[in-house]
């Protein structure tokens, strides 16, 4: 016996030892869950891995070791072949078996996930339902502060404007009693001259008081309670393609300047390239792509004697 199926028949011996265990648990889960047809006949006639095994066991020798070298043994070969095929395909014995020994055990997990998803399901759409709320509540308090710094940056703006205006008018005050004072003492009226100087060195003190009143205005902000935060909320930014074709040529710019880093921004699709491949054959020619073939067999199934 070849080493591959030495452990085919491990394999096997493994179940058919416990093929009692197995119906016995069968038995138990069917007084939860209903068996299916194809249980219910296992578990009359029994397991047949084994004698499917033994009627490919001389094919499963003969194809480990089949050398192909002539029409005859290539023929021989799709002979064997088709047998293999039949037993190992979908709608085979060995798979058929193997369906029908583990659906019973696949129904009771589904049962049993059914019995626990519902309430979870339920519990988490509730969950879902108040996470929106809370993020609704957040979101508002965000919105509300958002406007309410607006309003506070409004009005320090317009008491700054206001503070510069004064300060402007105040400047312009003095030059005007600084003028009139250089008027006086042109007149020979010094009295007159000195009183105007020292009402333009009070204007030129509003006028800095004012600048004062500005520059506060500007940068300091007043003291207000925050927005309320609910606890543990997270953003996260995301990119929403808007043309693709603007990206497409961005990053090709990009790569036409030696710039590779958002390459990677663009997967192939390989089911179409695949099927264009298919259509052009060897014609293919699509830069950064070669036409390639590869071979399959299709195997006609057989029934081993």
């Amino acid at each position: 016996m070849s080493e591959v199926n030495a452990l085919v028949a491990v394999s096997a011996t493994s179940i058919m030892s416990n093929e009692a265990t197995l119906k016995a648990a069968i038995a138990g889960i069917g007084t939860i869950v209903e068996l299916r047809p194809g249980t219910l006949a296992l578990s009359e006639k029994g397991l047949q891995v084994q004698a499917q095994l033994d009627k490919i066991a001389p094919d499963l020798e003969i194809a480990s070791t089949i050398t192909i070298d002539s029409a005859e043994m290539l023929e021989e070969a799709q002979d064997i072949a088709g047998r293999l095929a039949s037993a190992c395909a979908d709608s085979g014995l060995i798979e058929e078996e193997r369906k029908a020994l583990t659906s019973p055990f696949n129904d009771l997990v589904k049962k049993v996930n059914e019995g626990y998803n519902a309430p979870r399901n339920h519990v988490t759409t509730v969950l879902n339902g108040l996470k929106t709320k809370i993020l609704a509540y957040n979101r508002e308090q965000q919105r509300l502060q958002a406007i309410k710094d607006a309003e506070e940056a409004a009005k320090r703006q317009k008491a700054a404007e206001d503070a510069a205006k004064a300060e402007a008018e105040a400047n312009a005050a003095a030059n005007e009693l600084l003028i009139k004072a250089q008027e006086a003492q042109a007149a020979g009226s010094e009295i007159t001259a000195q009183a105007l100087i020292q009402q333009a060195a009070v204007k030129v003190d509003e006028s800095r008081q004012h600048a004062d009143v500005a520059v506060t205005a500007l940068h300091t902000r007043t003291v207000s309670a925050p927005a309320v935060q609910a606890k543990g909320v997270r953003g996260k930014w995301k990119a929403v393609v808007l043309n693709k074709a603007a990206l497409v040529q961005h990053i090709a710019e990009r790569l036409a300047a030696g710039d590779e880093s958002l390459l990677n921004l663009l997967d192939v699709n390989e089911s179409n390239l695949n099927k264009l491949a298919d259509m052009q054959k060897q014609a293919l020619k699509l830069p950064g792509t070669k036409p390639e073939f590869t071979e399959s067999l299709a195997v006609r199934k057989a029934v081993a004697a």
